[in-house]
């Protein structure tokens, strides 16, 4: 296994929740997706049948969860076969070369790896089995946690972003996404040569997803529209934006904000052509640099342009414009 990996579990059926994860990681870098298990709930609502086909089309790897086994004892009315097929299909666990996927135990049918000797006993046995194994996946208990094996002991990482060592043995529980008992959403990221892990809330993988929307708008809506012809789009554009990020407690997208609100269209029209021009460059200079601010954190995680490598191009096609 190579590259960056998100590891999701324990939807349970909480469609709500699966859709709004899979929005908030749209632009996150990564190589694949793994689902650890317990789809559904107890295929009695339909929205167990929307979770199978989320998980069908996102998930490159995915492991049998116990309450799939619902699936023996009673059909989802309405699912097509395509999905009900996924879903018996799916087994207990996988091994992907140095990777090791469960939704539970494997020593003991549905049991709770909850201790620290529990998921110090289990990987232990999992080595004992496959040898080549470096990273070992498990759900079920809903609680987030990356675990080192060092000399047969077990040792817990504390921190939320996590180095691992690609040559040892971890064993990682992303936590779930979709729980249905006020525990916080979790999923997990994992790049398997470097070892570097980090944990989400679902609340915070949303929070970040405005800040890369910000960064896209930059490209798509406002750095496109600031120019003499076409600044009456970019005034409309920055208003729909606050209404759109307004109230959002979030000190990066209200830094950008409170700059977008300093232009002034008004002083901006009654400016001579010439000047009008040095107000539209120093000005997308000053965003540009504002929007970068959010682009560097993020761009090791998020797929998106630096906006000062946008702002140039687009300069780069003003100027050709004006001797067209």
């Amino acid at each position: 296994m190579k590259g960056d990996y998100i590891i999701i579990s324990d939807i349970q059926g909480t469609f709500d929740s699966l859709n709004r994860f899979f929005k908030s990681v749209e632009h996150m870098k990564r190589d694949g997706m793994i689902c650890l298990g317990d789809i559904v709930h107890k295929f009695r609502d339909y929205t167990d049948n929307l979770c199978i086909d989320l998980v069908r089309q996102h998930a490159d790897f995915c492991v049998r969860g116990n309450h799939e086994d619902f699936l023996n004892m009673r059909t989802l009315s309405g699912a097509p076969s395509y999905n009900t097929d996924y879903v018996k299909g799916l087994s207990d666990s996988l091994v992907l070369d140095n990777v090791f996927l469960m939704h539970s135990s494997i020593r003991e049918r549905n049991f709770r790896n909850r201790t620290l000797e529990q998921i110090r006993d289990e990987a232990l046995y999992i080595r004992s089995k496959y040898p080549a194994v470096r990273y070992i996946f498990f759900g079920h208990t809903h609680a987030m946690g990356a675990y080192r094996i060092e000399d047969d002991q077990i040792l817990e990482c504390e921190v939320n972003e996590i180095q691992l060592d690609p040559e040892g043995l971890s064993i990682i529980n992303p936590g779930g996404i979709g729980l249905r008992n006020n525990m916080p959403n979790t999923f997990a990221r994992l790049n398997f040569e470097t070892g570097i892990l980090r944990f989400f809330t679902l609340e915070e993988s949303e929070k970040l997803a405005k800040r890369v929307d910000m960064v896209h708008r930059f490209e798509e809506a406002w750095m496109p529209n600031l120019n003499l012809y076409n600044y009456h789009d970019f005034v409309k554009s920055i208003q729909e934006d606050f209404n759109a990020y307004g109230n959002c407690h979030d000190l990066s997208l209200n830094r950008v904000l409170d700059f977008l609100k300093t232009f002034k269209q008004k002083g901006f029209e009654q400016a001579s052509h010439s000047i009008k021009e040095k107000i539209l460059c120093e000005y997308s200079n000053q965003l540009a640099e504002q929007v970068s601010r959010i682009y560097q954190e993020l761009k090791d995680v998020y797929e998106m342009e630096d906006p000062i490598e946008i702002r140039k191009i687009y300069m780069e096609i003003i100027e050709e414009e004006k001797f067209a």
